[in-house]
């Protein structure tokens, strides 16, 4: 560990008159993991300060972990030269070199983990002495971008985290981002909601030498004041109290015209008036008519769409719209209702008797292959809006 990876914090103080009090520089054992300005700083009830920096999990190892990572990524690369192998996908290296790229991924991974982003947090008095300094963590990664004082002598921390639950991005599994809330107490406890450890090693330097303040003055003007000898006449409003009785209004029964309406069964009324009853349609419903079909030019889209519209159309009655075609790429389907898993069941049902190999099956998102074809189904039946299918191959 370096002393620049640390970035010291400098503070300047005032008096109330503008006089040049002290400059002081503040270093804690925090690596930065953000930019060397991501920080805030807050005065606090006790009249002392809190500042927040976005730090690395690992301060005291991360060192150590990237020497070791780096070593285990030079063997793994040192072996596919010395055998002269094809190393672009280390997941499918020939058996004599399986060991060394295995090694460099978990020490990769090992890094990774030592080198997300936590909260670190430093309260100091009015001299810019350190009171205490903490760290705070969560299941994943988890950074601040905003402080706030609390009436208690504590703080608010605003963050975003990163959390164990993962959702798939064009193949590829993505934490979920979250918003998170903080309160940190005067002593900087933050009950369970997250891990607090206590950091040591704080170091004060006077920098007080280095740095000169000067008055400024400007010419042909004395402390900074402007003779003004236009005077403003003061106006008078004039206003009059007016009392209105919305009870007066007349009430008018309006019948309101929607076309996204549609008539519900006949009622016979008293007078023997027949009445249809409005009802609303679904956002899904609205959605899907609004939605445009596209027109397939590939011979293997077009394979696939042949393929999947049988079931679609037997699920939602016809009702289907590929709206989006990409060449050897993806389809994809607008439906009039919001999916369910069941309807997910049903197509992993219907592949099945086609004689595809069901790779996986979970909340929204169904696999499924066979020789020389593998579709990946993303149905949104975590939608409210609109009901969608998309197929990527």
């Amino acid at each position: 560990m370096t002393e620049l990876a640390l970035r010291p914090l400098v503070a300047v103080k005032f008096d109330a008159a503008g006089n040049y009090q002290w400059t002081k520089k503040l270093t804690v054992n925090l690596i930065s993991g953000g930019s060397v300005n991501d920080f805030h700083a807050v005065k606090t009830a006790d009249n002392n300060f809190v500042i927040m920096k976005n730090t690395v999990r690992d301060n005291d190892g991360l060192e150590l972990k990237k020497n070791d990572a780096a070593k285990k990524r030079q063997a793994y690369l040192d072996k596919c030269t010395e055998l002269k192998a094809d190393c672009i996908n280390d997941e499918k290296v020939i058996p004599e070199i399986q060991p060394f790229a295995k090694a460099m991924n978990e020490a990769l991974k090992v890094l990774a983990a030592a080198s997300t982003i936590n909260i670190g947090l430093i309260k100091t008095d009015a001299d810019f002495n350190p009171i205490w300094i903490k760290k705070i963590d969560t299941e994943r990664e988890l950074s601040g971008y905003g402080l706030q004082p609390t009436a208690d002598k504590g703080v608010v921390i605003a963050g975003s985290m990163l959390t164990n639950k993962m959702r798939k991005v064009m193949g590829i599994m993505t934490p979920y981002t979250e918003a998170a809330l903080i309160k940190v107490d005067v002593n900087g406890t933050a009950s369970k909601c997250a891990s607090v450890s206590d950091r040591s090693g704080a170091t004060v330097e006077d920098q007080s030498p280095y740095l000169v303040a000067q008055n400024m003055t400007v010419a042909g003007a004395e402390n900074l004041v402007l003779p003004v000898n236009k005077k403003v006449k003061e106006k008078t409003a004039v206003a009059k109290n007016t009392v209105k009785n919305i009870c007066q209004y007349l009430k008018n029964k309006i019948v309101p015209i929607c076309s996204h309406l549609t008539p519900d069964s006949a009622v016979n009324s008293p007078t023997g008036q027949v009445i249809t009853t409005p009802v609303a349609k679904t956002w899904a419903e609205i959605n899907f008519e609004n939605a445009k079909e596209a027109k397939i030019e590939s011979i293997k889209n077009q394979g696939i769409h042949d393929e999947l519209l049988p079931i679609l159309n037997q699920i939602f009655n016809n009702r289907v719209k590929m709206t989006d075609s990409m060449n050897s790429l993806w389809l994809t389907y607008y439906l009039p209702r919001l999916v369910t898993r069941v309807d997910v069941e049903a197509v992993q049902k219907y592949y099945e008797g086609l004689g595809y190999k069901i790779d996986e099956s979970e909340g929204g998102h169904l696999y499924v292959s066979r020789v020389g074809l593998s579709l990946r189904f993303t149905f949104s039946i975590h939608d409210s809006m609109k009901g969608k299918i998309e197929v990527l191959f």
